[in-house]
């Protein structure tokens, strides 16, 4: 997808400074927007650092805080020795035509806007991989978002790879898909370099190609939403009426076996299709997990087999011969107890 990072005239906080699209010099000012193309739709990206920002104005300015449905990611500094944990450096989030990436910086803290979307279960946050996301978000920030929620009870998020399978646009019964594909069954380009996935996230600013990178899985994850759903990016209240047809699969879990958990009372709030199409994936995912324990106990079964035949074919020389060296360890004491009882008569 193409990236435009532009001055001031359509993005937030512009200074006239317009690097190349592939450029990786840094933004001139904590502020910088640009351009990207998401399919045949913009979206414009806004750059924002925490600690010299007002980012509550900047989020309310865009209208991020109207939406009840946003594109969501994060980025992480790289990790290389086991263990080592970063905190989250990058937050973004992104309606179908407004995207910010949010630089958290050395504080540490998220602005109180920011931490209502995040926390705020009315809001939808969309992508792949959510539900893990979000409670890192709770691990990293404890002080902000409080401890995360167990189980079913960490909702306000709706996980691509299982829309896609609700919505009929999958197989049933096919594995969850990451968004690199569903990117690629809509058009949308992802194209991704592992010098910049591996990159200094807690660099502050980021650069040109760090912030197009950052952008990108938040946009193209409201877009793919929008597709799935039926919604025209191009049309005055899109964001809206996104908002109105995600709300029903926005309890579906990040999985097909929290779906199923939940059964009846998710195939309630979804329209009659969707309704439909769960039911072939629960009957599918059922059949599923019932072959599933039939190999297992196939499998459990066939190890005690093999072990009851090693113990009953087992080599009669092994017995034999550890019969042998019992007997001979016990005459060999034997000789030792009376050779000791010898010598101590003749004393």
């Amino acid at each position: 997808e193409g990236f435009s990072p532009s001055g001031g005239g359509q993005g937030a906080g512009g200074d006239g400074v317009t690097p190349g699209p592939h450029s990786n010099q840094r933004p001139p000012k904590a502020e910088d927007a640009g351009l990207l193309a998401v399919g045949n739709s913009e979206v414009f990206v806004h750059y924002f650092r925490a600690d010299c920002c007002n980012v509550d104005a900047a989020l309310q300015r865009l209208g991020l805080t109207q939406c009840a449905a946003l594109g969501f990611d994060l980025e992480v500094r790289p990790s290389f020795q086991k263990g080592q944990h970063h905190r989250t450096n990058v937050i973004q989030i992104s309606s179908l035509t407004q995207c910010a990436v949010i630089t958290i910086g050395s504080s540490g803290k998220l602005s109180p806007t920011l931490r209502r979307i995040l926390a705020d279960s009315a809001v939808l946050k969309i992508g792949c991989g959510v539900r893990a996301d979000l409670e890192r978000l709770h691990l990293d920030f404890p002080a902000c978002l409080g401890p995360a929620p167990q189980g079913d009870a960490l909702v306000g998020y709706l996980d691509l790879s299982l829309l896609w399978r609700l919505t009929g646009s999958g197989q049933v019964g096919e594995d969850d898909r990451g968004l690199k594909f569903l990117a690629a069954a809509f058009d949308f380009v992802i194209d991704k370099s592992k010098k910049l996935t591996l990159s200094r996230w807690d660099a502050n600013p980021l650069s040109a190609a760090q912030i197009k990178y950052a952008a990108l899985d938040a946009a193209i994850g409201a877009h793919i939403a929008a597709r799935l759903l039926g919604v025209n990016p191009a049309l005055l209240g899109s964001d809206g009426e996104l908002s109105r047809r995600a709300v029903p699969y926005s309890h579906a879990g990040p999985s097909m076996s929290a779906v199923a958990r939940q059964g009846t009372a998710l195939a309630l709030r979804l329209p009659a299709e969707a309704r439909m199409r769960l039911e072939r994936e629960l009957e599918s995912f059922a059949a599923l997990t019932e072959r599933k324990k039939e190999r297992n106990a196939a499998k459990t079964s066939s190890k005690s087999s093999a072990r009851q035949e090693q113990r009953q074919v087992q080599p009669s020389g092994i017995n034999a011969g550890k019969k042998k060296k019992k007997k001979s360890n016990k005459n060999g004491k034997a000789k030792a107890r009376a050779l000791a009882a010898g010598g101590q008569q003749g004393q």
